[in-house]
């Protein structure tokens, strides 16, 4: 999770970081309108070069009802790692 990604003469190469700081991102949404919310996340891209390759958001519904969401390019994780 700590690893970017770079391409130099043409030839990709990994960095990967001492630290990569946490950010969660906390947004109030309706009920309503959580499914765009969600379908626009999925297509926001990611940096390879800057990184993270992870999102985390907060989403709000209300008071005592939220969605965490975690959305993370596929280059990091594969849906059998998900499992473990």
């Amino acid at each position: 999770l700590r690893t970017v990604f770079h391409s130099e003469n043409g030839y990709p190469w990994q960095e990967i970081r001492q630290h990569t700081p946490f950010e969660l991102s906390i947004e109030a949404v309706t009920v309503d309108g959580l499914d765009d919310v969600l379908v626009q996340e999925t297509h926001l891209p990611f940096d390879f070069e800057v990184g993270p390759l992870y999102r985390i958001k907060l989403y709000q519904l209300s008071e005592n009802q939220h969605v965490l969401c975690i959305t993370m390019h596929n280059i990091i994780t594969d849906g059998w790692s998900e499992g473990i």
